[in-house]
């Protein structure tokens, strides 16, 4: 059913709709009419298959390093759609998913030679992509825009129907570009913020990068960003981000991931606390014995034939009686 900007947002917080996930909603959805036909071919073929149950161990492993902490891997139904996308963004062209260095990006392009051409060709692109920060400095017609990459101080204009219709000048853009002949495109998951994260996030990341140079000799943007493709959700996760959570999150157009990590949180001990508790449970209803210096003894246990007499001991009492099994003659 259809939510009314005055009603109880469905999330469960008791607050408006307006006041909560409206603009976020609106944002997602804005994003989905933006695809175009070979790009949603594109994107539902690679995270359907980056999702199945072939890279399930990688994914989890995967999911703990982009959330920074061991988290259940059920409590991944709390991020919504456009957070899990973005993982799987990251998860399908950047992660190593074995000792190689492949990716699920290469072995999708291995197994679907017989996409539609136009779906291949972006495919192609994608796989030669990395993650990186942008400034929108100008938005022109035909969905075209200007974007400044931060990290390697140049100036690219793409093509984006979603920048267009949910950016400003200025804003922050997490995103990929993407060359195809004579065009370059944004990836569909492109993520926007206000221009005041711009400072604190390429500090954070110079500073990363930095580190990375110290350890990995010539290395260069693209090498870096290919292996810490995750860099910018971990200073939305970090204390740098902290003076400005007002900004983004619930009642705002952006994603504060901070905020879903909260969920992942509660939701991990939520399940862990049920756990323990049918352990509990388990435990309590199993048989009690007791543990005594001539053995164990067992409730209702019905007793072998004396070793000595050879007997049945079971005539010669009641049954239901203890039974003290004697280490080194009945066991």
């Amino acid at each position: 059913m259809p939510v009314g900007r005055n009603d109880p947002c469905p999330c469960g917080s008791g607050k408006k709709y307006k006041q909560c996930h409206l603009r976020q909603d609106q944002v997602a959805s804005s994003r989905e009419h933006a695809l175009s036909r070979s790009e949603a071919a594109a994107m539902n073929g690679l995270f359907g298959f980056a999702a199945s149950r072939r890279f399930a161990q990688q994914l989890v492993q995967a999911f703990q390093r982009y959330w920074g902490g061991s988290y259940s891997p059920a409590s991944a139904s709390t991020m919504g759609a456009d957070s899990f996308r973005r993982m799987l963004e990251w998860f399908a062209l950047d992660y190593a998913i074995d000792e190689d260095g492949q990716r699920v990006i290469d072995l999708f392009l291995d197994e679907a030679k017989g996409a539609p051409p136009d779906v291949r060709q972006l495919l192609q692109a994608w796989a030669a992509s990395q993650a990186s920060a942008f400034r929108l400095t100008s938005i022109g017609p035909d969905d075209q825009v200007t974007i400044f990459d931060l990290l390697r101080q140049t100036d690219t204009e793409v093509e984006s129907r979603f920048c267009a219709l949910n950016a400003h000048e200025n804003d922050l853009l997490l995103a990929r570009v993407l060359r195809i002949e004579d065009r370059a495109l944004l990836t569909p998951m492109t993520a926007i913020y206000p221009r005041a994260l711009e400072e604190p996030l390429v500090a954070y990341v110079r500073r990363a990068y930095g580190f990375y140079q110290d350890e990995h000799y010539r290395a260069d943007w693209d090498g870096f960003l290919r292996a810490n493709g995750h860099i910018f959700q971990a200073f939305l996760l970090s204390e740098k981000a902290d003076p400005f959570r007002d900004r983004i999150g619930l009642g705002t157009p952006y994603i504060d991931p901070a905020r879903i990590r909260e969920s992942l949180h509660e939701l991990t001990q939520e399940e862990t606390q049920e756990r323990r508790q049918r352990q509990r449970e388990t435990e309590r209803r199993a048989p009690a014995t007791k543990q005594r210096p001539s053995g164990i003894i067992v409730p209702g246990a019905p007793r072998p034939p004396s070793p000595v007499t050879g007997e049945d001991d079971n005539q010669q009492a009641d049954d239901g009686a203890p039974r003290i099994l004697i280490p080194g003659r009945d066991t």
